[in-house]
């Protein structure tokens, strides 16, 4: 297949062009034809035009000049050979300009004295390309994908090496989520980015600055627990005395807490990094970042040990299912902390 995709100059100038005798002519055609129907239809489209140009009392010379250009570009075998899903002619007595798009488009023929543009403009936004993240058990790739060409791997430096590797606190706490909604169970969860970004705008993440995240965020997911959701909380706290006391402040208001260990290997850690982080941080660009430059102090007790290397997204989410299913429908929520 063949594509003739117009730039933005082309649009400019076809936009702009005024002539009392402008044809504009869409047709779908097939790149497997060669012509054949594609050429019928076209002779069809282009009468039909002179027709209209001779109803409107168009200038006789001018009539002739485009019916000799539109017969031409039918005579040429080598262009119907190279098509693409539709065909856009923009004519005038002065010069044909053509364009192959990769979507399809119904048949019109436009006379006026400037062309019709808007389809055409349309197809130019038409997305040409994709990619496709191609996640399973024991790969991952990154492969684009064209109309008119093959699909094509894209090597991505730090991709996940498989659909386990790329899991995190996030993942399974939104598959989580997705899980308990759509069994009828109130849920919610408190994002650490989205927290960052807004309560807790003002914080940094020297220690006493992450105590006061994992403070704060601990008496959201309080409150929200107490309405009778489930709240899910994927944030790091390095610390044991703030889980502690996070715990303290549900079970003193008789809600039950969960703290979840996702238990990653730091080696895969650094081998998924989405945002860059761990490398900046072991190129000491970053100070105070948990696990390399701050201390993680891990879980010894967790309710939940979630060790994530090698285990799909689907499965750890539903050890978390599991672990908070008995109270999933009781009158007061729950929070699970994650660490």
């Amino acid at each position: 297949m063949h594509t003739n995709i117009p730039t933005r100059a082309d649009l400019e100038r076809l936009l702009s062009s005024r002539d009392p005798a402008s044809v504009s002519i869409y047709l779908p055609t097939s790149p497997e034809e060669r012509g054949g129907r594609d050429r019928i239809e076209f002779k069809n489209l282009s009468a039909a035009a002179l027709e209209q140009l001779t109803a409107a009392s168009a200038e006789h010379g001018a009539v002739n000049e485009l019916r000799d250009l539109l017969e031409d570009l039918d005579a040429d075998d080598e262009f119907w050979a190279r098509q693409a899903h539709s065909l856009a002619v923009f004519a005038t007595p002065s010069g044909v300009r053509t364009f192959q798009v990769a979507n399809r488009l119904s048949p019109i023929v436009e006379v006026s004295d400037r062309f019709h543009v808007k389809p055409l403009l349309r197809s130019a936004t038409f997305p040409q390309a994709a990619f496709v993240l191609a996640l399973s058990q024991n790969a991952a790739r990154l492969v684009e994908v064209s109309p008119d060409e093959a699909p094509a791997e894209v090597r991505v430096p730090d991709m996940p090496r498989d659909a386990a590797s790329s899991v995190g606190k996030s993942s399974i706490a939104d598959l989580v989520l997705a899980k308990l909604t759509s069994c009828g169970v109130a849920a919610y969860v408190l994002d650490a980015d989205n927290l960052r970004h807004g309560l807790n705008a003002d914080l940094g993440f020297s220690p006493g600055e992450r105590q006061e995240n994992c403070r704060r965020v601990a008496e959201v997911a309080r409150l929200f627990a107490d309405a009778g959701l489930v709240c899910l909380v994927p944030i790091i706290s390095p610390y044991a005395i703030d889980r502690r006391r996070a715990r303290q402040r549900h079970e003193d208001d008789g809600l039950r807490f969960l703290e979840i260990f996702v238990d990653t290997p730091l080696t895969t850690c650094i081998e998924r990094d989405p945002k860059g982080l761990y490398r900046r941080a072991l190129d000491g660009e970053l100070t105070e970042f948990t696990g390399v430059s701050a201390p993680y102090e891990a879980p010894e007790h967790p309710d939940v040990h979630l060790r994530t290397d090698g285990v799909d997204l689907e499965t750890l989410a539903d050890r978390v299912i599991a672990a908070i299913a008995p109270s999933a429908n009781a009158t007061h929520g729950k929070s699970q902390i994650w660490s």
